[in-house]
């Protein structure tokens, strides 16, 4: 069914309004080149608006972290330590592709004001939890919410604006990334430290209603207007439940392996195979069947766009580790505490922020955006390589050069990626915002895999230091801090007398020290994959 032409809809005019090339803004219709002064004006009322919404979604995958240890002693159970960021994390990445499709077919608008309200009633569900299960519940829902807001953000900014202005735009996009996963740790350990837990999800509410009537009244988006029933018609449902299920499946087995379950456990097994079972069926549908597919294939069959994709992905593979396991060094070696564990990344969090912002406006002045990707990816390698010397002597002169360089990178590469695949793609053939959902979703993948596996190759190092910890603890004071007990028990390690505090101590740097490897192997790669996209100049156009 032509869903366009059954509504009356001129179909040329559509096309051209939805798939537009890249010297024009992506929505809003114009033929002098100008936005008109209404637009301008319901823009820069706007886009406080969509930070707004996109901070609260990058917020909540980080701000959480400091108060788990708080959370499961609650709750009395090592269930939460794990779900609790997990289950946003992983509804988070598989539900972005899927609103990114929606608004092709309902409209932006409508769309993120939707997205907007299911992000309330998780934070209000996390906020009046009476037990851990509902507290999952609720950050399961938060999460399929924070994956359509931080792809719909970057979708709506790409329609209001040409590729040369939407450089810049995006760039704020990636400051306003970078704040609130730098400052989640530091905001979250102050609310845990001074506060209740659960105003970590209260202080959500005023913020979720002020985001949604501003959008309500001042979000001009040109949108197609498609009935409901005629918009179910149109969703891929295949694709979209097959990609769904299939990455809760296997992000789920990363979490659960070796923690919940045996690696060779049926139930293990079960989940990897269905899971890629599941996959195999996406892409072959995506392909081979679906009119309007949530991720397209061209994708990942042009060599810039796929290498694109390897480096986003290895970029928030690489980026998210800092966020989760400096503080983890920091409170078990350098004796910090949620807060203070905190404020130390803020070196990291600081510098990508203003790198983001200093990257935005170069591109927008030079029109070039590949300079920043191969230079911040290969900055990034060297920060994460140094990262590989933190050692049991915790020195503030080591670690802020570190984390400044390491931030130099991850900053250069946070937003100039979006940039670089929406300048390689056909505007006529490809969705520019199912590009952007895929970007968004393997970001996010990048960022889930990253917690798991991080977790699996700290938690095997601190599995094989175990008999050095029997003898210098004794078995029962040994088994807080191996394996899956190690996290949760950081904080424990500064209240241990000094001769077992240095042999516990040197348990969590030699296990973070090999996750380090992997992760500056992770960033080379991304720098890699990066020298295999072309160069094209982005066109100025007056705006």
């Amino acid at each position: 069914m032509d869903l366009l032409t059954d509504k009356g809809l001129d179909k040329t005019s559509c096309f051209n309004r939805m798939y537009p090339g890249e010297e024009e803004p992506l929505l809003g219709h114009r033929t002098d080149g100008e936005c008109t002064s209404v637009s301008r004006r319901n823009v820069f009322i706007t886009l406080p608006a969509l930070f707004l919404a996109l901070f609260l979604a990058a917020i909540d995958a980080t701000v959480v972290a400091p108060a788990l240890p708080t959370i499961a002693d609650y709750f009395q159970s090592q269930v939460a330590y794990i779900w609790v960021g997990s289950g946003y994390l992983l509804t988070h990445a598989a539900c972005g592709p899927l609103w990114g499709k929606f608004s092709d077919i309902w409209g932006r608008k409508v769309v993120i004001l939707v997205a907007v309200c299911v992000f309330f009633v998780g934070s209000l569900l996390c906020g009046t939890a009476t037990n851990v299960e509902m507290l999952i519940a609720g950050r399961v829902t938060q999460g399929s919410a924070a994956g359509g807001l931080i792809v719909l953000v970057n979708i709506c900014i790409s329609d209001l604006f040409d590729l040369k202005e939407r450089g810049f735009y995006l760039a704020l996009t990636g400051i306003v990334w970078a704040l609130a996963s730098g400052t989640g740790p530091l905001i979250g350990g102050a609310i845990a430290d001074n506060l209740s837990w659960r105003w970590i999800w209260f202080i959500n509410l005023p913020l979720c209603g002020l985001t949604f009537f501003v959008l309500l009244f001042f979000l001009d988006v040109d949108d197609v207007e498609v009935p409901l029933l005629e918009g179910l018609k149109a969703v891929d449902w295949v694709g979209s439940i097959t990609i769904l299920v299939s990455t809760v499946m296997l992000l789920a087995s990363l979490e659960l392996g070796g923690v919940t379950f045996p690696w060779s456990s049926p139930e293990l097994i079960g989940l990897i195979v269905v899971g890629l079972v599941l996959l195999g069926m996406f892409f072959l549908n995506e392909s081979k069947f679906a009119k309007q597919p949530v991720v397209p294939m061209s994708l990942f069959q042009k060599q810039s766009t796929a290498a694109l994709l390897l480096v986003v992905l290895l970029h928030g593979l690489t980026y998210t580790a800092s966020q989760y396991y400096l503080p983890l060094y920091f409170q078990a070696v350098g004796g910090a505490s949620a807060l203070g564990s905190g404020l130390l990344v803020l070196p990291t969090a600081l510098t990508q922020t203003f790198t983001a912002i200093f990257s935005g406006l170069l591109v927008r002045v030079i029109g070039s955006y590949m300079e920043f990707i191969w230079c911040g990816m290969a900055i990034m390698t060297i920060g994460y390589g140094l990262f590989i010397d933190l050692s049991e002597d915790f020195s503030m002169l080591k670690i802020v050069p570190f984390e400044i360089i390491a931030g130099i990178g991850i900053g250069m590469g946070l937003q100039t990626t979006l940039v670089a695949l929406q300048s390689n793609i056909d505007p006529r053939r490809d969705s520019m915002a199912a590009t952007t959902a895929t970007f968004s979703f393997v970001r996010n993948l990048g960022c889930c895999i990253s917690v798991a596996l991080g977790g699996i190759i700290f938690q095997n190092g601190m599995k094989n230091q175990k008999d050095d910890l029997v003898m210098a603890l004794g078995p029962e004071l040994a088994n807080k801090f191996s394996a899956e007990s190690a996290t949760p028990n950081a904080i424990l390690v500064a209240t241990l007398p000094w001769a077992e505090r240095m042999v516990v101590k040197a348990a969590y740097v030699v296990s973070l020290k090999e996750m380090w490897v992997f992760y500056t192997c992770c960033a080379g790669i991304a720098f890699l994959a990066s020298l295999l996209v072309r160069k094209p100049q982005i066109t100025y156009v007056r705006m």
